[in-house]
């Protein structure tokens, strides 16, 4: 499953700089202004209507993957976080932990080792 994060991630970076580079090449409000110092001619790179139509729906349809997949990380995370699973496996026992070194460790002496095996007894 981490694989599958490392990937989503990866994308999920690529999509958000797709979306910035989108949405600054798309022309404003006042690009109409600009048209009659001759900055008009520059839109018809993409046809005869211009860029507006295919940079929108381009940034609409990487908008719904950035937000789908932000949804399907978020929802991996809240799973993995109610199931106590991690990349590694399952949290340690820190208490057992503790058990075994206060009764097991040799030179474990002191009020540590007696607080550990304090905490065994409980």
């Amino acid at each position: 499953m981490s694989m599958l994060m490392l990937i989503l991630n990866v994308v999920y970076v690529l999509v958000a700089i797709a979306i910035i580079g989108l949405v600054l090449m798309q022309r404003g409000s006042g690009a109409q202004a600009g048209s009659g110092f001759g900055a008009g001619a520059s839109g018809t790179v993409f046809g005869s209507r211009g860029a507006s139509n295919f940079l929108s729906k381009s940034t609409k349809w990487l908008a719904v993957a950035f937000f789908a997949i932000s949804l399907f990380m978020a929802w991996n995370a809240s799973r993995t976080a109610h199931t106590g699973s991690t990349a590694a496996g399952s949290w340690p026992d820190v208490r057992a932990a503790r058990c075994r070194c206060a009764q097991g460790c040799p030179g474990r002496v002191g009020s540590i080792g007696r607080r550990a095996a304090g905490a065994c007894r409980q």
